[in-house]
Order: structure tokens, then sequence, then C-alpha cells
């Protein structure tokens, strides 16, 4: 790879999203390109910001728009200090799990009874803008972005196993796991919600292995990186 790249894998739990950008970095450094896995938000774990971000939520409950300004901002730090800078000045690529797709669909703005179609395509834009830099530097956007998504049954069965408990305790989540899909799913046909355009590919995992799923996706940054 001749250029240091912004790739970030959104997702579910329980679709492979993690693990395969745990891979994929692994697999980059292999073939020699220098790449690093970083996950959001809170990518920056001891910085002020993703302190102040871990202790509002987890001791408050705030109200929905102040959650994605939380997140927006912290994302916003991300980007200034640590993927901008491993990109531009140490030509590393860097892999994100998960940045602005995830806020929009676990916020669910779009289905907030609240907003109508011009107050949710302006709040949108204003964290949009805040998180990518859009009036100010450094100005970044994701070069390719992968949606990743397993059927709910598949992707709940993975989760029990991960957490190391029976499907009954997790029941009431596998309703919630076939929403988050549906939500990634219908962003997508909303790409103007996000007020950016970036290549986009979404792969069922639910049928396949990590390593195909990595495979996949290597051959679409190559692809991109050859029509460049």
């Amino acid at each position: 790879m001749d250029k240091a790249m912004f790739i970030v894998v959104e997702g579910p739990d329980g679709s492979g999203k993690t693990t395969c950008s745990e891979m994929l970095v692994d697999k980059l450094n292999l073939l020699g390109t220098r790449a690093m896995y970083i996950h959001e938000p809170g990518a920056i774990e001891d910085s002020e910001v993703s302190q102040t971000l871990k202790k509002l939520t987890k001791e408050h409950r705030l109200e929905d728009d102040v959650y994605s300004l939380l997140f927006a901002a912290s994302q916003r730090y991300t980007i200034e200090n640590l993927i901008y800078p491993k990109i531009n000045d140490e030509h590393t690529t860097i892999i994100c799990d998960r940045f602005i797709r995830s806020l929009y669909v676990y916020q669910n703005f779009y289905k907030n009874d609240n907003y109508n179609s011009y107050m949710l395509k302006s709040h949108f834009d204003t964290l949009t803008k805040m998180i990518l830099g859009y009036h100010t530097n450094p100005h970044i956007i994701p070069d390719m972005e992968f949606v990743l998504w397993a059927n709910p049954d598949v992707a709940y069965d993975r989760i029990c196993k991960r957490n190391n408990v029976g499907t009954d305790v997790w029941e009431q989540n596998k309703q919630f796991i076939q929403s988050v899909n549906g939500a990634y799913k219908e962003l997508e046909d909303k790409t103007y919600m996000l007020n950016y355009i970036s290549d986009c590919k979404f792969i069922d995992t639910s049928e396949i292995t990590p390593e195909e799923v990595v495979d996949e996706m290597l051959k679409a940054i190559n692809q991109r990186e050859y029509h460049v």
C-alpha cells in the first residue's frame, strides 16, 4: 500500500467487527504496510476527554443529544491527536473500530419522534462537521468504510459464547441486534445524512470465516488504491 489510509470498520455486536479489524491490522503489517488498530469512542484512553466521557456515561443518564455531542467531541479529539498525526506524519494506516455511522445508529436520531427530517439533517450536519473538521484543520474523512453484519441468530450466539453465558441471558438482546442491523442498512439508504462520501462495502459475516472477511476487505482496499 503506497498511501496510508483511514479505514473504518462498523457493525453491531456479534458481527465480527473487532476480530476482523484486529486481523486486518495484523495482515497489513505482515504485507509490509504499517497499520494500527484503534477503537472509538475513547481511542486515547488516558486522555481527559476519554476519562470524562467514561465518567459521565457511567454515572449519569443523559439525554440522547448530550450523548451524541460527547461522543462527537471524543471522535474529534481522536482525529486531531491520533488519526491525523499517525497517517500524515508516520505513514501509518489506521483501522478504526466504529466511527460516525455507529454514532448515528446507536443514538438512533432518525427514529426519534421529536425530530422532523429537516431537524435530523441539520443535527447530523453539525455533528459531522464537528468530527471531521469541515471548518478547521485537520480535515479528514475515511478513505474506506466496511459495515459488517450478521444474521441476528448468528450474532446472538457469538455474543453468548464470547461472554460465556447461556442464550437465555441474552434473549432480550436478539431483537436489539436485529434493530441495529436494520439501522445500519437504513442509514446506507440515507447517506445524505452523513454529509460526506467515502467508499463503503457491506459484508455479511453470517456464513463465512473471519479470514474470508479479511480477504474481502483486502481485495476492496487494493481495488480502491489501484483506482485512486
